[in-house]
Formats: structure tokens, sequence, C-alpha cells
């Protein structure tokens, strides 16, 4: 029987969403944008473009072209005022959502999120694409999922490929690389195991070399391939006037049914993805790797994004003396920070090994040569006029930790204060 690979929700058609759109339709694998504001096309479709700029040689290429892009809103086709409590406004607003991949802005996640939070299901995936850390427990705090039954799956991943997009175009600016795993260590940290995807369900490690230390998605079970997700069930019609008491579908109240459909819905979502392998260099990592590659990837952001965006110079620029002594001030303080870190407890050895500060600041230098005349995500806010900077999730999330450990965070709360006084300032 053939592997049935369910629609994929994007939420967040920017620069990196609408790279991973373009790759889905060469695929075949269906998608749907979520919009918060109509299309302004004549035909009531968006379209899209993609341009591939990652190499001289394809500078002259074509654009690629999808026409007709299915969509959906996530805001009310009718006045949202008067009707701010109606759920059967559109019957494709009832339907759930079985795969979705967030690629907005870590500050915009619980909002845009909670404008669909009805139609997500405790078997639904989420996929999170996004700068930072924290944001998965802050989106959980945010929709009341305290429990094992009502969260969903959730996939984290890490992209460091250039991509941006103006108007309808897409515009790939630079290779990089996709990691990600599925959040299977933590999922259910106060319910039942029963209740977890199991890790040997999902990755196959037996053929792990040191030449190549990625596992592969371990083939769906044939009984898993049988189970089908429940039918939604339809209430009648809801005044628009009365907070509807009832959800929109049967809640299930057998755990191993719920388990089965859990590891079901996050095996198709990592299979579907992984179709992008060759295409977006991607990788599938355990959860150990992702979360080394995580922190390594907080530090090096808490490093150039603010330095970058309060000289507001390109990322060469930081390998003056001036400015690179700046950078290397702030490594010194965030590997303290994240060493005494409860992540990097959960790391085993050979993990914490790869976040020595002699290879943060080699890695981090590393990346300054490689993106020499780019410009920094949050430098490009800036610019580009947001009220609201990501540094809460990067600069943020290390004085959290060390808040909790005790360590220094000084030159880290002086650089995300300085530079939310950039963005809270008129310009």
């Amino acid at each position: 029987m053939a592997l049935v690979h369910p629609r994929i929700h994007i939420l967040g058609t920017g620069g990196i969403g609408s790279l991973f759109a373009y790759h889905f339709h060469k695929h075949g694998i269906p998608w749907t944008a979520l919009l918060r504001r109509p299309p302004n096309t004549k035909e009531g479709h968006p379209s899209l473009s993609y341009m591939d700029c990652t190499a001289l040689d394809k500078r002259s290429a074509e654009p690629k072209h999808i026409e007709r892009i299915a969509w959906e809103p996530t805001f009310p086709l009718i006045d949202q005022e008067v009707f701010s409590n109606d759920l059967v406004y559109q019957k494709k607003m009832q339907q759930p959502i079985h795969q979705l991949l967030v690629a907005t802005k870590a500050y915009q996640t619980v909002d845009a999120l909670s404008r669909i939070k009805h139609r997500l299901r405790p078997w639904s995936t989420i996929v999170l694409m996004q700068n930072g850390m924290g944001i998965k427990d802050e989106v959980c705090r945010a929709m009341g999922w305290h429990s094992a039954r009502d969260r969903p799956n959730f996939v984290q991943g890490i992209i460091s490929h250039g991509a941006r997009r103006t108007d309808s175009t897409v515009v790939h600016t630079g290779q990089g690389t996709v990691w990600i795993s599925a959040c299977i260590d933590t999922i259910a940290q106060s319910s039942s195991d029963i209740l977890r995807p199991k890790r040997n369900h999902i990755f196959d490690e037996r053929h792990q070399t040191p030449n190549n230390p990625y596992p592969t998605l371990r083939p769906l079970s044939s009984s898993l391939r049988s189970v089908q997700y429940p039918s939604d069930w339809n209430p009648a019609f809801v005044s628009p006037f009365v907070t509807p008491s009832v959800p929109s579908y049967l809640p299930l109240s057998d755990d191993k049914e719920i388990a089965r459909l859990r590891t079901k819905s996050l095996h198709e979502t990592l299979a579907n993805f992984c179709r992008l392998s060759t295409d977006l260099s991607l990788r599938l990592v355990v959860p150990a790797d992702l979360l080394a590659r995580q922190l390594q990837k907080l530090v090096v952001n808490s490093c150039l994004n603010p330095i970058g965006t309060l000289l507001q110079v390109p990322n060469g620029e930081l390998q003056t003396p001036k400015a690179s002594a700046v950078v290397k001030a702030l490594l010194a303080e965030a590997h303290g920070i994240i060493i005494q870190s409860e992540e990097y407890q959960l790391l085993p050895p050979e993990q914490q090994a790869t976040l020595t500060l002699d290879k943060l600041t080699d890695t981090t230098f590393q990346i300054i040569r490689d993106t020499q005349s780019n410009y920094n995500s949050t430098l490009q806010d800036y610019r580009n006029g947001s009220p609201q900077s990501e540094l809460d999730y990067m600069n943020g999330t290390l004085i959290k930790m060390a808040q909790q450990s005790g360590a220094s965070a000084e030159l880290n709360t002086k650089v995300r204060d300085q530079v939310g006084t950039m963005f809270s300032s008129p310009r």
C-alpha cells in the first residue's frame, strides 16, 4: 500500500515558508497557504514564482511559476467584530489541519496559531522552522496544551538557507542546510508513556557511521498504515453571539489510539520533509543532535544579530577589530551561560564536545566570512519597519537560562535592550 501524504498547511509565507512551498510543489506534495488577508489578485488565487540565485551561473535562469495556489483564511469571511465567536463561518475552517509548517517570525507565532487552534488535533503535527528557542513551550502555555492528550506533535527545524520574498516571488539567495527532528523526548513529561511516540518507531539508527552520522526514517508499519484519522463531528449551527461550548471533534478516550494516530501523523510529516533532502540538503537528526545545533545557532545569532543591527552593517563588517572584540565578548558570556543550562546537561558527551568556546568561535567567524555581504535578519526586520525584533528568542533565551542557573548575562541584556530601543524609536 502506498503511503498517503496528507496536505501540508503553511503558516507564514515569507521567504522561508515560500521556499518550502515551492519545493513541496516540485515534489508533488499538496500544500495550502494560510493567509491573514485575501490575495490581491483578480482571480482570487495567489501565485508564486521561484528564482534560484544561489550560484552565479543561475542568476539569469528563468523563474519557475506556480499558478492558482490553494489558500485558506486565518480571518473570518464575515464581519469579525460582530461574529467574533462564530467558528462555522466557512466549512473549510472547520476541517482539521494534520500537518502544519510554521514559518512566521517567532514573536508572531502565538497570535498566528491562536487563529487556527480550533483546527488542530492531538494528532496534528506542527513543524516549527524559526529562529531562537523556547517557542514550543510558549505555544503550549498560550494554547492551554498542558496535558499530553491535548498537545499536538511537534517537529523542530533549523535552516541556514537564504531566501527572501518580494510580492509573489521568492528568491533563493544562498544554499544551506535544513536539520529537523521530532520532539519526542519531552512530548509527554507529565503523562503516561503510552501517549509518547516511540523513538524506535521513527528513527532507524542501525546504519549510522562517522561519515554518515544521520539516522533514516524507519518504514511505517502496516498496522499504522491502516489507521484512519477520526471523522470530524459537525455540530449544528452555533449562534454567532455565543461562544460554543462543544469541541469541533469527538475527543478520544483511548490512549493507545491517540498514540497510534500521533505516530502515524509524525511519520507522514517527516516523510514529506525528507523528500526534500536533495534539493534543500535536509537532514533528519535525533533530538539530542538537533538540540546541540539549536544551542549552537542560538549562540551565533545572539552574537551576530544584535551587533550587526546596532552597527547597521553587513556581516563582513563584524571582522573589524572593534566589532570582533565585542562579538568575542558576547561569545564568551553566551558559552558560560549554555554550559550551565538544563538543555546542555541533557546532551551526551559527544554533543557537549561540539559546544566548546573554541568551536563556537570558529563557527561564528566562519559564518561571518561565508555571509560577508548579507544583512542579518534582525537588521532586515528593522529596515522593513517591524515593530518588534526576535532577540527575545535569541539573547532573551540566554538571559532566561542565566537567571535559572545564576550565570551572568550582563552583555546579552545590554545588547537586547539597546536593539529593543532601536525598534521602539521612530524611524
